[in-house]
């Protein structure tokens, strides 16, 4: 009767301990980046993790597993990532430079940047089993590519001393994503055509401004000198859409004599 006893209550406390609900526990979280609406060239080869004030880490890889445990509850999560650009006070500055030296330029000016610059965020909650989390990342420099044309649609033959499209963003917040700072931007040459690489487009008119020595294949006339382009935002439409594709920006180019030697205009 005593062994029946001890039998009983012995399956009692098996059956309890089976019954019993299991407690939270702290956990590893895996994240990955979701680069799909980036795809092409210049994905980053390195990417920043920020978990709220609680976590930090660099990664290489595909995916990023935390070397450390979360408790649960709702974070929010940051990744940042390009190779080629620094923040100080959330603004990019290794690329600003001097005022140019002709007195219509703006101030300041950034030179050409490189289209590297990736962003994503997540607000998630962490329970008590390991989430695996995929967050968007979207890209926020995308590339200009100029285009001079005479009126018949043939090339012009030109070469560029100085270039400027202004205003645009010279500053990205990377907590939130969001574009400030603007002024304008240094349009580089390679010898064959005209390009950058801006970080936002901003509403409103466009100012170009073009120092160059230009043929027009038309009527054979040449125009050596600085002019004063306007284009309104309204053809940048999409610009500041997550693509890594090039913006093709094509100007139309007309020579003509006029009384004090080549007169240009450009639309």
């Amino acid at each position: 009767m005593k062994n029946l006893s001890k039998l009983a209550l012995f399956a009692a406390a098996i059956i309890a301990v089976s019954c019993a609900k299991p407690q939270a526990s702290n956990e590893y979280i895996v994240i990955e980046p979701d680069w799909s609406a980036c795809s092409g060239a210049g994905l980053p080869g390195s990417w920043s993790v920020n978990i709220g004030d609680v976590y930090s880490a660099f990664e290489t890889g595909k995916v990023h597993t935390s070397d450390a445990v979360l408790a649960p509850g709702n974070y929010s999560i940051d990744i940042k990532a390009g190779d080629s650009f620094q923040v100080n006070d959330n603004v990019i500055s290794m690329y600003l430079h001097d005022r140019p030296s002709f007195d219509f330029f703006p101030v300041p000016w950034i030179e050409t940047i490189d289209s590297g610059i990736y962003y994503g965020h997540a607000d998630v909650s962490i329970s008590d089993r390991s989430p695996y989390i995929r967050i968007p990342m979207e890209q926020y420099a995308r590339r200009i590519d100029v285009a001079f044309m005479s009126r018949s649609g043939k090339p012009c033959y030109y070469r560029l001393s100085v270039g400027c499209i202004y205003p645009v963003y010279t500053s990205l917040d990377l907590d939130n994503g969001d574009y400030s700072e603007t002024a304008a931007q240094r349009i580089s040459w390679d010898g064959r055509n005209a390009f950058m690489n801006i970080m936002g487009m901003p509403p409103g008119v466009k100012t170009i401004i073009w120092q160059f020595y230009i043929e027009d294949p038309d009527s054979g006339l040449s125009y050596s000198g600085t002019v004063k382009d306007f284009i309104d935002a309204s053809v940048f439409e999409g610009f500041n859409d997550n693509r890594d594709e090039p913006f093709q920006l094509v100007r139309t180019i007309e020579i003509s004599q006029g009384a004090d030697g080549n007169v240009i205009s450009i639309r």
